[in-house]
């Protein structure tokens, strides 16, 4: 139960500062809709992980199996997921007519996701994992969808919005892959190194 609430407990924190923040709140059951899309986007990530794994990785070169690890396996995968997600819940919404809205809808489809990921690494790695997830990941994912959620606004409410549809969610995607392999690929090569270091030593 420890576990369960350190890893939900900083994920509800940001989604409360992100919901009062708009002063025209969204409807709850819309909110709603978009954090569990999050975990819809777990499933969607494992399925276009493994449709994208290759054999390029190689172990004994850092850099490029850093590459490999934090772009062909996470980045993507993650991101792309969490935007078919996004646009195929909000998009259309008769309630999305202001641009902190698309931001929010963001921020509670990534959030949902962070929350699932958390989970998982709280209850494989403990209360030290809970507390640098907490005040890092989570917020890194909070913060780096306001950039998609900016962009789907961009989309949906901008003056020449027929025109500019594709370009702003292109941005948006490939801004937030962008946001997203910068964090991870410092992590991987840093395994990738450790990695190579215990194979020399064997």
């Amino acid at each position: 139960m420890t576990f369960l609430i350190a890893s939900i407990t900083p994920v509800i924190i940001f989604l409360y500062l992100i919901f009062r923040k708009d002063a025209r709140p969204e409807p709850l059951p819309l909110l709603a809709k978009c954090f569990f899309g999050g975990f819809l986007s777990v499933v969607l990530t494992l399925l276009v992980g493994s449709l994208m794994q290759t054999e390029l990785a190689d172990p004994s070169s850092p850099f490029s199996n850093a590459i490999y690890q934090s772009f062909v396996l996470a980045s993507i995968p993650e991101e792309v997921s969490k935007w078919i997600v996004l646009y195929w819940l909000v998009m259309k919404s008769d309630h999305f007519d202001e641009h902190y809205d698309g931001i929010q809808y963001a921020v509670f489809v990534s959030l949902g996701f962070a929350l699932v990921e958390n989970v998982l690494y709280v209850f494989e790695g403990g209360l030290t994992v809970a507390f640098f997830r907490g005040v890092l990941a989570v917020p890194g994912h909070g913060f780096f969808a306001v950039l998609m959620g900016y962009f789907l606004s961009q989309a949906r409410l901008g003056v020449a919005r027929n025109c500019i549809v594709a370009r702003n969610c292109n941005c948006g995607l490939l801004g937030k892959i962008r946001q997203h392999l910068k964090t991870d690929q410092q992590t991987y090569t840093k395994e990738s190194i450790s990695l190579v270091n215990q194979q020399d030593d064997v």
